[in-house]
């Protein structure tokens, strides 16, 4: 858990930022309510603490759930959101109670009675400002792999029209819809390789931003775990948090050897995301390189 620790120039708290690298579907798709999932739990428990905000970001979490998997309904999964929340609540006041920011350990004293006995003096910090704040922003276009041929994207319109169809026919609400939303991605598929087009390509956002020696990078998209702590061990910076979900969210971001593997990351992204085409290997690097080119230019 990353943890920003704010307060006035008395050591007063006016807010506390933790970040973390987790999917939050603790609730599961079975539950349909506006949720802030295992975050809200762990508010609840740190800003009572604090007596000030407190605020999430989300990390790489393009591979990670949660260690209780993801919620399938009922009374169960409400008390696992409380528990996680609890562990990130627990180990972010942990964490900020180790930071001090206004006053410091001073020189060791020994007080001796029957034992050495070893104090500790405080004094004050000197005011530390902000020396150095600045921000970069960046959007890259990059392409997708190649579409595939007329015959090849008409047979995936006409499998996945008649699977509409069949669920439609059906009870399943859950089957419905997987249904129509694989008809609308290989509906657009078709119309843009009908159209001629063969290469398409999509934006993305890279945002950074640096206080101090502190970096924040992220990305408009799903990063796999991977990316980000790439960009921490190769940070310039001596601390960096890396984020996704940010300006937006294309589609998941696997490293190069995750297309090997295959999987719902690599494979089904697209569809999920209504892309024509998957990502390529070269997505990753190229955030990641980018990513630490404008963390570089900031320092």
């Amino acid at each position: 858990v990353d943890v920003l620790r704010i307060d006035d120039l008395d050591g007063k708290p006016l807010a506390v930022v933790m970040s973390a690298a987790c999917h939050t579907v603790v609730l599961g798709p079975k539950t349909l309510w506006l949720s802030p999932d295992f975050i809200g739990p762990a508010r609840e428990l740190i800003e009572p603490a604090i007596g000030a905000p407190s605020l999430f970001l989300q990390g790489a979490a393009g591979n990670v759930n949660p260690a209780c998997g993801i919620g399938s309904g009922g009374a169960d999964q409400f008390e696992d959101s409380h528990r996680l929340g609890m562990m990130l609540g627990g180990e972010t006041l942990k964490v900020w109670a180790q930071i001090r920011t206004h006053n410091r350990r001073g020189p060791r004293r020994v007080v001796r009675s029957v034992a050495a006995i070893s104090t500790w003096d405080y004094e004050p910090m000197s005011q530390q400002s902000v020396t150095h704040l600045s921000v970069a922003r960046r959007r890259l276009t990059l392409a997708l792999a190649p579409l595939p041929d007329l015959a090849t994207a008409e047979l995936d319109l006409a499998r996945t029209r008649a699977a509409r169809d069949e669920a439609l026919a059906g009870s399943s609400q859950g089957a419905k819809n997987v249904a129509q939303r694989m008809f609308a991605w290989a509906e657009q598929r078709h119309r843009l390789v009908a159209s001629g087009n063969r290469t398409v390509t999509r934006e993305l956002e890279l945002w950074a931003m640096r206080i101090n020696d502190i970096g924040i990078a992220a990305v408009s998209a799903e990063p796999l775990a991977e990316l980000g702590l790439e960009i921490k061990r190769r940070s310039p910076l001596a601390h960096t948090i890396f984020l996704g979900y940010s300006n937006g969210c294309i589609g998941y971001i696997p490293p190069p050897e995750a297309f090997a593997e295959g999987g719902m990351e690599v494979v089904e992204s697209h569809y999920n995301y209504l892309l024509p085409a998957q990502l390529t290997p070269e997505w990753a690097p190229t955030v990641v390189e980018m990513t630490l080119e404008m963390l570089s230019r900031l320092v």
